[in-house]
């Protein structure tokens, strides 16, 4: 997991002795002037630090970054206001000595901390850490200074060096050694580890946006989310596979942007579209196909001061409250074509058993499936394979237009719309009923079967009887001029799928 030189970063130069005493000052390791963004491309995992507040405390300043749902001492009880994942509060000592926490994932108690000197000039070393379940610590080392450049940003950057040591001094080989902590002077650190997580597992984040100024990957919110101009398209694939049900849906489709219009205090945006689908429906017993196909002119309206658009500005795994189901939930975020996206965690939420009660505790959920939101993609998507607990569930993109930018295989209208049309003897597809009748029957054409549709009724001798036009999914029709015996029926969708089975006339 090695990485001594992003492949984003230049090192222009090795800063030595004169200079030392100069650039030993002003280096802090968190700054407050913007939100900053970083990632782990091991997990796709994307956190941020966005300090809340700052807080003096004697000669140390106390620096917190936004809650996290976190245990307490009884596991069973979970806070909306616990440490961030900096194990907050990151405490300053002065001469420049930051204090970061561990916290223990099974009750939220802090197990250990993490120094970072940033005043220390080239060669100084210090206690980094306890290595966790041992007698050994990790050794800090500035090994480095110099002029880095990264997101499009230059300044200078100190290089702090880690190795595993046992109580002599000695170094033991363990992966954690030659990992390096980056700090830059203007922008605090640009490489660190997961700080509440390190004693369970080793793993470096590194810078891939800010705020102030914008560049990189940040925080996507609804209104970049939903950042569409006209022209964009997004092609997609929706898959469902209810085995349950005996039943599987696909639908491929095509969405274009042909109108915008932003409000003038800019709290909200309409967008409208054409689309183009091919929708294809299987069900037992036969697992013969339906097709349907169909262009559509839609429009949708953005509120981007919804409550769902502040639960979508929320930052990576802050807490927020469901107004709609009073639970405490939390976002994800990760990247998705190299843009910044976030999931919305409803799979496991936190609930009180009354509004006044402290102890949240998880709700235990089988199944169930999070959305997922891309910058200027839009959403929700869809990644949920099917499990015991539940079915398949796929809403992906396989193709999209940005102005220049275009990424997959695009999708074809023509070749949508001119799906062969077939014909089939299917019992689950139309529901007649009562059958066997006496006189009045009733037909349910099920979604999917595009209206119009004809129904010709025939006798055992193949003699038309009765024909019917339909112009709605449920209709009645009387059948007590027939005489008593068994007919076929065929019915004809409007785009000339066919459909065949049985009637009883008592």
């Amino acid at each position: 997991m090695k990485n001594t030189i992003l492949s984003s970063v230049v090192f222009l130069a090795i800063i030595t002795s004169s200079t030392l005493g100069v650039l030993a000052q002003d280096y802090k390791a968190l700054k407050t002037d913007a939100s900053y963004y970083f990632y782990d491309s091991v997990v796709n995992d994307l956190i941020a630090i966005k300090i809340d507040s700052v807080v003096m405390s004697g000669n140390d300043i106390l620096y917190f970054n936004f809650p996290q749902i976190r245990p307490t001492d009884n596991s069973f009880c979970h806070i909306s206001d616990g440490a961030s994942w900096l194990g907050d509060p990151v405490i300053e000592k002065p001469g420049g000595i930051f204090l970061f926490k561990t916290i223990n994932a099974q009750d939220g108690i802090q197990t250990d901390t993490l120094v970072i000197k940033t005043q220390s000039i080239l060669n100084e070393e210090w206690k980094f850490a306890n290595f966790p379940f041992s007698d050994d610590h990790i050794d800090a080392q500035l090994t480095a200074i110099g002029n880095m450049t990264f997101l499009g940003l230059v300044d200078s950057v100190k290089i702090i060096t880690l190795t595993r040591k046992n109580a002599a001094g000695m170094v033991v080989p363990n992966d954690i050694n030659g990992e390096e902590i980056r700090l830059s002077k203007n922008h605090g650190l640009i490489r660190l580890p997961k700080f509440d997580a390190f004693n369970d597992y080793i793993r470096f984040y590194d810078i891939t946006g800010k705020t102030n100024p914008e560049t990189g990957n940040i925080n996507p919110d609804l209104g970049t989310i939903f950042d569409f101009e006209v022209g964009d398209e997004i092609h997609t694939r929706f898959y469902s596979d209810a085995f349950s049900f005996s039943s599987s849906t696909q639908i491929w489709k095509i969405k274009r942007i042909t109108g915008k219009i932003t409000s003038p205090s800019n709290d909200w945006k309409v967008y409208h579209y054409d689309i183009c689908f091919l929708k294809t429906i299987k069900t037992a017993p036969e697992w013969l196909p339906l097709n349907e196909t169909g262009h559509l002119s839609v429009s949708d309206t953005i509120f981007l001061n919804s409550d769902f658009a502040v639960e979508l500005a929320k930052q990576p795994n802050q807490t927020f409250m469901d107004p709609l189901s009073s639970f405490m939930l939390s976002t994800s975020a990760f990247l998705k074509f190299q843009r910044p996206a976030k999931y919305l965690n409803y799979n496991y939420p936190f609930s009180a058993s009354s509004p006044e009660d402290s102890c949240w505790s998880m709700v235990m959920v089988d199944g169930g499936c999070d959305p997922y939101y891309i910058k200027g993609l839009g959403g929700p998507y869809y990644d949920c394979p099917g499990n015991i607990f539940w079915y398949t569930y796929i809403d992906e993109i396989v193709y999209y237009k940005k102005g220049s930018e275009t990424w997959g295989t695009p999708l074809d209208c023509d070749s949508l719309q001119h799906v062969d049309t077939k014909e089939y003897n299917s019992k689950e597809a139309i529901n007649f009923y009562p059958n066997p009748t006496t006189g009045t029957i009733t037909v349910v054409i099920p979604y999917g079967i595009e209206l119009p549709c004809n129904i010709e009724i025939t006798d055992i001798a193949g003699l038309k009887s009765v024909s019917f036009h339909i112009n709605q999914p449920k209709h009645s029709f009387d059948l007590g001029n027939l005489p008593a015996g068994l007919y076929t029926y065929k019915l004809t969708s409007a785009k000339g799928d066919t459909f065949r089975g049985k009637i009883i006339r008592q």
